[in-house]
């Protein structure tokens, strides 16, 4: 379990810079791309918020409405504190053992 929490939160900064890249150039291909792979990743570990926002940052940038993406991108990353904190209060007891 460790190892999965470690992987998915050291891919939250890649998903972090894919979208405010996509947000900043208006770029519906990247962000279907990070918001693809971000929910993935968010439902394997058991992030259904992350995941739902995700897939709707997805639909926006397959819709192409890219006016948008800024709104729900702050409720995306509002999830991904919470989310960081809830994880590494999961690893405390790996770390602690160690």
């Amino acid at each position: 379990m460790r190892n999965v929490i470690d992987q998915f939160l050291s891919g939250l900064p890649r998903h972090l810079e894919g979208f405010k890249e996509a947000i900043e150039r208006q770029d519906t291909k990247t962000l279907i791309k990070t918001a693809h792979a971000c929910k993935g990743s968010a439902v394997t570990i058991g992030a259904p918020l992350m995941a739902e926002i995700s897939s709707a940052l997805e639909l926006i940038g397959r819709e192409g409405k890219m006016t948008d993406a800024n709104a729900k991108f702050t409720q995306w990353l509002q999830d991904h504190n919470r989310t960081i904190q809830a994880l590494q209060q999961e690893q405390e007891p790996f770390t602690s053992s160690l």
